[in-house]
């Protein structure tokens, strides 16, 4: 009961920390705001990234760990502002199951639209993470964890990340499960905030080797996440990770960008870049959610 309470907290959470603007992740649009005027300004070139949260009649469901109750209240709210909407097509958007909400790609008028709906709670742009790692085992209490010989056996820790080398012999036989979600667009019909990540160029896929990062020539950052998770539970002769007898659960949430998208201090080092966005890392952490039952998961 408590693991699933745990993570539910930790999906609506993933709003509950967006109420603040930010560099990065998420924007809150408010009408005649010098954020709102920004974003409409840019609305009416391309179509800008959103995530909007949606009013339900009873807010208590959504922070229920009673599932039936809190995936029956945000399909409705979500159905509710779909028909309000006409353009608003679901076959096209990856719609959450567990957090009341909508990500979609919006035009100027659409998102006036959207802000005037009796239907929305808030509007946010979202603006894209970049890897940052700075420092991990001390901060995390490593020393300490193998003073104790608390290796991670028979539990689980899901890693949302940039792509990972699932053949690396660092994490040999204890990947249990893959994904990827990529926002926006694929490799195919990539959006002015760039394209897929996945190794299938599509916006989501599932199974084995589905984490795999995407090996692009020259765009900084691709190999982060096989080093996260050597830090996590890598295991080898001469060196581990922090707990190295865990299963992994491994999550490609990220998007390559081409180089104007990238932060400055890249420009004539590298190709492009990759980064994330709060829609891929919440169907990351649905898909978690989702397999709660088949494991035993300790940590995201």
């Amino acid at each position: 009961m408590a693991k699933k309470l745990t993570l539910i907290s930790i999906l609506l959470a993933a709003f509950g920390l967006a109420s603040e603007a930010s560099a990065q992740g998420l924007v809150r649009i408010l009408a005649n705001t010098p954020a709102s005027l920004s974003t409409m300004a840019a609305a009416a070139e391309n179509p800008v990234r959103l995530i909007i949260t949606l009013k339900t009649p009873q807010p208590a469901a959504v922070k229920t760990i009673n599932i039936a109750r809190l995936t029956t209240a945000v399909a409705d709210a979500q159905d509710r502002t779909r028909k309000s909407l006409s353009w608003l097509i679901k076959e096209e958007l990856p719609w959450y199951r567990y957090v009341p909400a909508i990500s979609l790609s919006a035009n100027k008028s659409q998102l006036e639209e959207l802000l005037a709906s009796d239907h929305v709670a808030a509007v946010y742009e979202e603006q894209p993470f970049f890897l940052s790692l700075d420092s991990s085992g001390p901060v995390i209490g490593k020393a300490r964890a193998q003073a104790l010989n608390a290796t991670g056996a028979g539990q689980v820790v899901a890693i949302l990340d940039s792509g990972f080398d699932v053949t690396h012999p660092f994490l040999a036989g204890r990947i249990v499960a893959e994904a990827c979600f990529s926002t926006p667009g694929s490799a195919a019909q990539p959006s002015p905030s760039g394209f897929s990540n996945c190794p299938g160029g599509t916006a989501e896929e599932k199974g084995p080797g589905a984490s795999r990062f995407n090996a692009v020539p020259n765009y900084e950052g691709v190999e982060h996440g096989t080093h996260v998770a050597g830090i996590v539970a890598g295991r080898g002769p001469d060196f581990n990770g922090v707990a190295p007898e865990a299963q992994l659960m491994l999550a490609n949430v990220f998007k390559r960008q081409n180089i104007s998208k990238c932060p400055k201090w890249m420009a004539g080092k590298y190709a492009g870049c990759i980064s994330t966005m709060p829609s891929s890392i919440i169907r990351a952490m649905e898909w978690i959610f989702e397999q709660r039952e088949d494991f035993n998961i300790a940590a995201v």
